[in-house]
């Protein structure tokens, strides 16, 4: 593999790269300040990979965004994890969330977005959800930058929380939905 996604790494700043990144591999990481949480991109080295800056004002959302450059083609991948939960506080979140993404989507290159968001009644099929503030504020998202979902299979139990979004709707030949990797409770989706 070129490249891996992961949320809910876990990793607290205690924890060195070298740990977890293997040889002939880059991390880019954004570890939670509280336990559990946090997202990572591992790239190739020979892959031309450079860290996206995140505005000091989303420092809280769980996110880490690398632009990566191909021998024919340059793309914006994005790793995000939402925890789940539809109080007050968690409107907050993914208001500043999408507001980071809207951010990071404001560009001429292909973009990526892949990650855990954690809403389970999304269907995928007709871009439908309940009616709530957290599903219509997720979804207006998706909706107004053209995002075009992949992943049609569960990834955890019978839902899926885990998305491969990008900007084309023909970007992708290939994506599968796996094994849980290690002891994670997700399945692994490989594109």
């Amino acid at each position: 593999m070129d490249v891996y996604c992961a949320t809910e790494t876990r990793l607290t700043r205690d924890v060195p790269d070298s740990l977890i990144c293997p040889k002939g591999y880059r991390v880019f990481r954004h570890d939670r300040f509280t336990s559990g949480g946090g997202v990572a991109v591992v790239a190739k080295t020979g892959i031309c990979a450079t860290l996206v800056y995140i505005p000091l004002e989303f420092s809280h959302i769980e996110i880490v965004c690398v632009d990566l450059t191909f021998v024919c083609f340059t793309c914006r991948l994005i790793c995000a994890y939402r925890k789940p939960g539809f109080s007050d506080v968690d409107v907050q979140y993914i208001s500043d969330c999408l507001r980071c993404l809207k951010r990071l989507c404001s560009t001429e290159i292909l973009v990526i977005i892949t990650g855990d968001c954690n809403l389970p009644d999304i269907d995928w099929s007709y871009y439908h959800a309940p009616n709530s503030v957290v599903y219509n504020m997720f979804l207006d998202f998706v909706n107004n930058f053209g995002l075009h979902q992949y992943g049609n299979q569960p990834t955890r139990n019978e839902n899926i929380l885990d998305v491969v979004m990008t900007t084309s709707d023909t970007f992708l030949e290939d994506l599968s939905v796996s094994v849980p990797l290690g002891t994670s409770d997700h399945n692994t989706v490989v594109f």
